[in-house]
């Protein structure tokens, strides 16, 4: 897999640019980045906290939230309005609501995470209970390790 081109998906009065290259997959914003690699994730930008819970009964998941400093500011310019889309090994769906935004994520089977979704000012990781992450937060600089 080496797709390169970009894909501006419209977010509120902008776009994300969405970039696939080999096994990183990139959601750049104007004020946060988000790359997605096969054992971690990497938020560029600053975050307000996270959270982990575990959900045993339905599909055995654990959930992580990171909340963001502040929302997620679109790229000015106009972007692609999609429902669902597959871009490169991955499933890009989008839902615009009125009172929220959302696009949900789903990676490749080599990844150690299921999906992500990403709303104005979250971003929700899913992933096997029988994984584990570490979380590393720096000034600006955020990246969760699955193991």
């Amino acid at each position: 897999m080496s797709v390169v081109e970009s894909v501006k998906v419209k977010w509120g009065n902008g776009f994300l640019e969405l970039i696939c290259k080999n096994e990183v997959f990139i959601i750049n914003a104007k004020n946060y980045t988000i790359e997605l690699r096969p054992r971690t994730l990497i938020i560029h930008g600053r975050i307000s906290g996270y959270e982990q819970a575990e959900v045993v009964k339905y599909r055995k998941r654990r959930y992580m939230y990171i909340r963001l400093s502040e929302e997620i500011i679109p790229i000015p310019g106009p972007g692609r309005i999609i429902k669902e889309i597959l871009y490169g090994n991955f499933e890009i769906r989008r839902q615009d609501f009125d009172f929220e935004k959302y696009m949900t994520i789903i990676t490749p089977g080599a990844y150690l995470y299921e999906y992500i979704i990403i709303t104005s000012d979250t971003i929700a990781v899913a992933y096997s209970l029988h994984r584990d992450a570490y979380v590393d937060v720096e000034e600006g600089l955020t990246t969760i390790y699955f193991v």
